[in-house]
């Protein structure tokens, strides 16, 4: 899903009346204020949706592939996001769900296989006598 797939799903989620630049608007100001106060060194925390944090790397001997030289790579600050128990809930019960279906379709296969074998084995059988 890009931005503007997530603008027109946000606003037909909110409703007819809300046009859809201010919802674009509500969202650009969503970003610069969760990347703001990331900048500031401060958290955003979104209770049952997860945290925003700011992640310190410290600086570190790196090899670049191409030539196998030695580079020094340079402390840095990097974004990260954790899920919350409720965001990482919801996408274990589909994962699960989707798991399940494929276990069924799996074994429905299976059953309809063994069928069709049987039932080949069975007419085979029966050809067989007649001659």
């Amino acid at each position: 899903m890009n931005k503007r797939e997530l603008v027109d799903a946000v606003a037909e989620r909110v409703g007819e009346g809300t046009p859809r630049r201010q919802v674009e608007d509500v969202l650009d100001a969503f970003v610069a204020t969760v990347t703001e106060t990331l900048r500031q060194g401060d958290d955003v925390t979104l209770t049952g949706f997860g945290k925003f944090e700011a992640r310190e790397r410290a600086a570190r001997i790196g090899q670049n592939p191409r030539t196998g030289e030695r580079i020094r790579i340079a402390a840095t600050t990097v974004p990260a996001f954790r899920p919350g128990a409720q965001f990482r809930e919801a996408l274990a019960v589909k994962k699960a769900a989707a798991k399940r279906g494929v276990k069924k379709a799996a074994t429905k296969k299976a059953a309809t296989k063994k069928a069709t074998k049987k039932a080949t084995k069975k007419a085979t059988k029966k050809a067989t006598k007649k001659r």
